[in-house]
This record gives C-alpha cells, structure tokens and sequence, in this order.
C-alpha cells in the first residue's frame, strides 16, 4: 500500500469546527489501512461496513465546502 503515514489520525475537537472535517479526511485517507489491520489483528472488531464508508464520504464532501469557507472568512487559503 503507497499510503502517506506521515499525516496520521485528526481527532474531533467540539471547540474547533474544522476539525470534523480534517477527523473525516484522514479517517477516509486511511480506510484500506483500517481494513487491512483488521486482517492481520483478529481482536479489532470495530470497522465500519461499506455503507457507513459511502455516508462518510458523502458527509465529509458536504461538509469541505464550510471547510473552505471558513479558511477564506479566517483569511488562510
């Protein structure tokens, strides 16, 4: 897998909007990761299902356009 793990996992923070959008961005990024480790460790048992994937895809697409917004009205682009 050609995955760039130097970005690593964004957490939610209930004070920082954005952060919703960057938690569902690295999230996504790593998805095959997720699904790969689930082969190799048998006690991860958490993975969500291919339609809970496309919900956050879809989720995580609406939401960039508030993401971008705010970078413009904050002045970093």
């Amino acid at each position: 897998m050609n995955v760039d793990t130097r970005k690593g996992l964004t957490l939610d923070v209930a004070t920082r909007w954005n952060s919703t959008y960057l938690m569902f961005e690295s999230t996504l990024l790593y998805k095959d990761i997720f699904q790969r480790y689930k082969e190799y460790n048998l006690g991860f048992i958490w993975l969500p299902i291919e339609e809970e994937w496309e919900s956050s895809e879809k989720i995580y697409e609406f939401i960039s356009y508030f993401y971008d917004a705010t970078l413009v009205f904050s002045g970093t682009t």
